[in-house]
C-alpha cells in the first residue's frame, strides 16, 4: 500500500519528467543548429554572464614604455650608417635627446605552472626595436639622428609582481608574443588562467558567432562579433565586424559550438583596417589655452601622423597559427622555463 504523503512527491517527480522532456523537445525545434556539432551563428539562447565574468578575470592590460637617447646630426656632417655605428656617438652627434614611448594593448593568462606565468599577446605591442635611424636624403645614406634603446618595461598592473614581465618569445611574422615571468613567491589568491579549450577556426563560417575581449582605450570591455572572410589565409586568419580601439590588440575572440557555455578560444585580434594621415601642428607637450583657439599661432610646427580607424573590419590571428608557432618553437620555451605540453594542454 501507498503512503498517501507519498503520491504528491511521486506526482510532481513525473511532472518534472514530462515539462523536462517537453522543454527538450522545444529545445531542439527552436535551436535545431545548436546540436551540429558546428560553432553557433545565432546570439546565445541564455545567459553566458557566469562563464565570460570567469573568462574576464584572465584578461589582463599589458603596458609597455621604451626609453631612448636620440643623437642628433648635422646634415652637413654627412655621416653615413656605418660610421655613426662604427664612431662615439656621444661625441659625433650635435644634440642628445631622451625620449620614450609607449604601447598598451591586451595580455591573456594562458599559463601557470611552478609559479611561473604565461600571458599570450600581440607582438607589435612590446617589440620595440633596439636601434631607430632617420636619414635627410630619400636614399638613406645622410643619418639625421639615432636613437638607441635603453630599457623597456612591461608592465600588467593586475597580476602578482606584473610591474615588468619579460618577452619569452615572440614571433613577429605571426605577430605574437608570450609574456612572462617566475614569480619570487606563492601568490595569496590563485591566479586566474585560461581554461577553456582552444578550438579550431578552419572551422568557422560566414556568419558565425563571436565575443571580442580587450582593453579599448585602457577599459575591459566585450563585444560581439560576426565572422567574415573565414580562412582568408594560409593561417586561416578571418575577420571580424566587431569594433577595435587602440588597446584591442591581443583580445581573445570567442566562439560557441553547441549553445553555453561551450566556449572555444579561436583566435586574437591584431590589427584594424586604418587610413594614416600627416598633419603639423604644435609639439605634444605645448600649453594652448582654449581661448586662444582661434587666435593665429605663433610657435613652432611639427610633423603628426594620424590614424583614422576604419572600424568594423578587425584582424584575427587564428588559433591554429598561433598552436603551430609554439610547438615549431618548443626547445626555446622550455629552455625558457615553459612546458610546451601545459601551454597547449586546453587543445588537448
Amino acid at each position: 500500500m501507498i503512503n498517501k504523503k507519498i503520491i504528491p512527491l511521486l506526482i510532481l517527480i513525473v511532472l518534472q519528467f514530462i515539462l523536462s522532456s517537453c522543454a527538450r523537445q522545444i529545445y531542439e525545434v527552436t535551436y535545431p543548429t545548436l546540436l551540429d556539432g558546428k560553432y553557433d551563428s545565432e546570439f546565445p539562447y541564455r545567459s553566458s554572464s557566469k562563464q565570460l565574468e570567469e573568462i574576464s578575470s584572465t584578461v589582463n592590460m599589458l603596458n609597455v614604455i621604451a626609453f631612448y637617447r636620440n643623437y642628433i646630426f648635422t646634415e652637413s656632417d654627412d655621416f653615413s650608417i656605418d660610421r655613426v655605428k662604427k664612431g662615439n656617438a656621444k661625441d659625433m652627434a650635435d644634440e642628445l635627446i631622451n625620449y620614450n614611448t609607449t604601447a598598451s594593448g591586451t595580455a591573456t593568462t594562458v599559463y601557470y605552472q611552478n609559479q611561473r606565468l604565461g600571458l599570450l599577446t600581440c607582438a607589435h605591442i612590446v617589440d620595440f626595436s633596439d636601434t631607430v635611424f632617420t636619414f635627410y636624403d630619400k636614399e638613406n645614406t645622410i643619418v639625421r639622428s639615432m636613437a638607441i634603446k635603453d630599457r623597456q618595461i612591461n608592465y600588467v598592473s593586475n597580476l602578482p609582481e606584473g610591474d615588468n614581465m619579460d618577452i619569452v618569445f615572440l614571433d613577429s611574422d605571426l605577430d605574437i608574443a608570450l609574456m612572462g615571468k617566475r614569480l619570487n613567491i606563492e601568490p595569496e589568491f590563485p591566479v586566474s588562467v585560461f581554461k577553456y579549450p582552444y578550438g579550431k577556426a578552419g572551422e568557422l563560417e560566414w556568419g558565425s558567432f563571436v565575443y571580442l575581449m580587450g582593453f579599448p582605450v585602457g577599459h575591459k570591455m566585450i563585444t560581439k562579433g560576426i565572422v567574415s572572410s573565414p580562412r582568408m589565409d594560409r593561417n586561416t586568419g578571418f575577420m571580424i565586424d566587431a569594433p577595435f580601439n587602440r588597446g584591442s590588440s591581443g583580445g581573445i575572440v570567442l566562439a560557441i559550438r553547441d549553445g553555453i557555455p561551450n566556449f572555444e578560444l579561436v583566435g586574437i585580434a591584431n590589427s584594424v583596417s586604418a587610413k594614416t594621415k600627416f598633419l603639423l601642428g604644435p609639439g605634444d607637450d605645448t600649453d594652448i589655452d582654449e581661448t586662444n583657439v582661434y587666435l593665429p599661432y605663433q610657435g613652432e610646427l611639427f610633423l603628426h601622423q594620424q590614424e583614422n580607424i576604419r572600424y568594423g573590419i578587425t584582424h584575427i590571428i587564428a588559433i591554429e597559427a598561433i598552436i603551430k608557432s609554439f610547438k615549431s618553437h618548443r626547445n626555446q620555451l622550455q629552455r625558457a622555463g615553459y612546458n610546451v605540453d601545459i601551454l597547449l594542454k586546453q587543445n588537448s
